[in-house]
């Protein structure tokens, strides 16, 4: 019979004409033994027997009329169950129904579970498929059975579609061709992995023939018109071909979009990491970097084909980078005046056209610093910074703020409320224009630099020097350390001793002026007794007032008795010189007596010498002893002859 390969109608839904399109025909005459858009001819899916039955396409089940019997011969070739090759071959649409003895007796085993499958079919695009044939069926119930079976993902999994019902049993030995139709789900549209085919299961035992044959299979489904596909974008421009990041540049360009929808903007090539849509011919766009611009017509629908759409295509350079600033930071803050800060920006990335500088004032005003980074400034107050890159693309500005919150101490001078003192004589000390900076208190020491005792913070200071001392008022903070000195000068102290010899008191302080004085009578003075020697005339108690510039003292005490016994006659023959002297002394006795002896006593009432006279003329030696006052007594048999007072120069 003559198959029909396309089968065309025409559809209205809505303002859309849609043209009814077969989209898979086969028809199994190619004389080749299989159809030529047929994929699988037998496919064993289940338990076999040993004769099971198989696929076949051939004549020997002719394909003929809708609603006449089966034959052979004639060269239209149908799909069929027949026996398999190893029984009777293709005997056309009859199988081997069994004796019920499979397993038992070999070689009698008919059960089959067989599949056979169309190439894949493409759907793109078409919607609303009908599957139609003609087929004959006999068997026995779901026993020995066909049904039409689909799979959507090239044959990985199939589905069940229908289980045709078994045609009429009207032709003598032989089945009735007859007539299908049944619509495909949606699932089988627009894909291009669909794949449609039969399934074929009997048993072992019952059953009439004919088995199953089909032919004549198409599908067919609502295609839309044809499309004419946009044109190809063509005289692009940018309103601005070199932008800074961020900015803005208007695409233009020409060209219809005819059946497509709106112009698809991609960014990465054609149809690749779209953009965004328009239905006009210009876009604003705001590349943060250098971007081709690919344009293209589209429908989403497929009406237009954008698998093979060509772009036009635009490029908008950003060449013109922006700045950037972080932040500002000080090496140190909160500080005292005019201390050294370095100030940083960080994360500076200066863009087209910009350079890093330094201000006093926000927005480029107050003093120009320059562009050093780190910039070294020494603030005497508080001040704000300012980093600032003004470039092509934009303008940055961070700030840092050096706070000058700790202060500097000072101190003009130290005086004192008097100088060149007695030992001990009290005396105030004074700081004079002290202002204690940040963490400085006032310490007066003995020694500089913080050395010394600490004589403690009170100013005016209150002090009793015994020997000349320098003191040193300090201020020593987190700013700075400030020191001035103030000495205090102490007159060398006097010497109050005193030496008696006989009848005669000597002061040991020489250089100075002298004033005796007489203990028992409420120390009052002796009227012109001011030399360094006072020579009693009486008995009692004296002592000498030493003075020394404006410093005085007294001596002790000191108790005479006996005063007014004559030395013995022998004493008057005695002379002594040279007196002064420097080197030695000449004691001369006109008359000699052995036991006569000397003693040589310094001031302090030391024996310095001592020796027996030598004869009438008796040499003394003084060479090598210090310049001074000294006395030479003059004993005989134990008793005082005379005392002479020697200076030795």
């Amino acid at each position: 019979m003559k198959k029909i390969l396309l089968a065309c109608s025409i559809l209205l839904f809505g303002n859309i004409i849609y043209a009814q399109t077969s989209v898979f025909s086969e028809d199994f005459d190619n004389n080749s033994g299989t159809g030529s858009n047929w994929d699988i001819l037998d496919e064993a899916i289940g338990g076999q027997g040993d004769i099971p039955s198989e696929w076949w396409i051939s004549d020997m089940e002719a394909g003929t009329a809708v609603g006449t019997c089966g034959s052979s011969g004639g060269g239209d070739q149908t799909l069929h169950v027949s026996t398999c090759a190893c029984y009777n071959g293709d005997v056309g649409a009859a199988y081997e129904i069994g004796s019920g003895l499979c397993y038992l007796i070999p070689g009698i085993c008919p059960v089959a579970d067989k599949r056979t499958y169309s190439n894949t079919i493409v759907t793109t695009g078409v919607t609303g498929m009908t599957l139609t044939f003609q087929y004959m069926e006999g068997g026995e119930g779901l026993i020995d059975d066909a049904t039409v079976i689909y799979s959507i993902n090239d044959g990985v999994t199939w589905i069940e579609l229908d289980n045709p019902a078994k045609t009429l049993p009207i032709c003598p030995s032989n089945g009735v061709w007859t007539a299908y139709a049944f619509p495909l789900p949606v699932s089988c549209e627009n894909i291009t992995t669909l794949r449609i085919g039969f399934r074929w299961v009997n048993n072992d035992g019952g059953g009439v023939d004919p088995s199953f044959a089909v032919d004549d299979i198409d599908i067919s489904g609502n295609v839309p018109p044809p499309c004419t596909d946009p044109d190809v974008p063509s005289a692009l421009t940018s309103t601005q071909s070199s932008i800074c990041p961020g900015a803005s540049s208007t695409l233009s360009w020409t060209g219809s979009l005819n059946d497509a929808t709106n112009w698809h903007v991609y960014t990465t090539s054609c149809g690749v990491t779209q953009l965004t849509t328009t239905a006009s011919n210009s876009l604003v766009v705001t590349p943060g970097a250098t971007t081709t611009y690919y344009i293209r017509g589209e429908d989403g629908a497929g009406c237009v084909d954008e698998s093979t759409g060509t772009c036009g295509s635009v490029t908008v350079t950003v060449d013109k980078t922006a700045s950037t600033i972080t932040s500002a930071t000080a090496s140190t803050n909160n500080v005292c005046a005019n201390t050294s800060v370095n100030v940083t920006a960080n994360g500076v990335s200066a863009g087209s056209g910009a350079t890093l500088t330094w201000y006093t004032g926000t927005g480029g005003t107050g003093s120009n610093l320059g562009g050093s980074n780190p910039l070294n400034v020494s603030p005497a107050t508080t001040t704000t910074y300012y980093a600032r890159l003004a470039g092509t693309c934009n303008t940055v500005e961070t700030s840092i703020t050096v706070t000058v919150d700790k202060t500097a101490s000072s101190i003009t001078s130290a005086t004192a409320s008097t100088n060149n003192v007695c030992a001990s004589t009290s005396v105030d000390l004074t700081a004079n224009g002290v202002s204690a900076g940040s963490g400085s208190t006032l310490t007066w020491y003995t020694g500089t630099g913080g050395t010394g005792a600490n004589l403690g913070t009170v100013n005016p200071l209150s002090v009793s020097p015994a020997t000349t001392t320098t003191y040193y008022a300090r201020l020593a903070g987190t700013c700075n350390t400030v020191e001035t000195s103030i000495t205090v000068t102490v007159l060398p102290a006097i010497d109050t001793s005193t030496t008696t010899n006989a009848f005669d008191i000597t002061s040991n302080q020489t250089g100075a002026t002298y004033q005796w004085i007489n203990c028992n009578n409420g120390n009052t003075v002796i009227a012109g007794e001011t030399d360094i020697t006072y020579s009693a005339t009486a008995n009692g108690d004296y002592a000498v007032i030493v003075t020394m510039g404006s410093c005085s003292d007294t001596s002790a005490c000191v108790s005479l008795n006996n005063v007014g016994i004559n030395e013995s006659s022998f004493g008057k023959n005695i002379q002594l010189f040279p007196n002064p002297t420097t080197n030695y002394l000449t004691l001369k006795i006109e008359e000699a007596y052995k036991s006569a002896s000397y003693q040589l006593i310094d001031l302090q009432g030391k024996v310095i010498k001592s020796n027996k006279v030598d004869g009438d003329e008796t040499t003394i030696k003084m060479e090598g002893l210090p310049t001074s006052i000294y006395f030479l007594s003059i004993s005989d048999n134990n008793q005082l002859i005379k005392t002479f007072k020697i200076i030795k120069n």
